[in-house]
């Protein structure tokens, strides 16, 4: 992989380029002490942020571990999806059944007073011939 880009290496060329022979000879010297002085200023940077590595690492360790309880919490509503739907199903049924009864019992008291009229005649029918 390249760390630094096309243009940033045509400009170090361009620079080392422009340099004069004695100082292109200490260039890699210059080089290492500057990559020595960023190891060793990120040692101290590690060093003086431990803690917010150690606090880091805890936190990631907590966001581990819910998503795998959220994952496992999830496999098991999945798993549970298909009982309930079936409920579901069944709750409609049972709906459709008590509304189908409801209308039937909307229908019978909508004529109730025809229907006892009708149930009148046979005892008024036997009174009538009794008298």
């Amino acid at each position: 992989k390249n760390w630094i880009s096309r243009d940033e290496q045509e400009r170090f060329l361009l620079s080392l380029l422009s340099l004069g022979l004695d100082r292109v000879a200490a260039e890699p010297e210059r080089l290492a002490n500057e990559c020595h002085a960023v190891k060793k200023d990120t040692e101290t940077h590690a060093v003086s942020n431990y803690s917010a590595f150690l606090q880091s690492a805890v936190c990631v360790r907590s966001v581990r571990e819910e998503l795998e309880l959220s994952g496992r919490l999830l496999h098991e509503l999945a798993a549970d999806v298909p009982s309930l739907q079936r409920a579901c199903e069944e709750v409609d049924e049972h709906a459709k059944a008590v509304d189908s009864l409801r209308k039937q019992t909307q229908t019978t008291w909508k004529v109730h007073a025809q229907l006892l009229e009708v149930l009148e005649v046979p005892q008024l029918m036997d009174t009538a011939v009794r008298n």
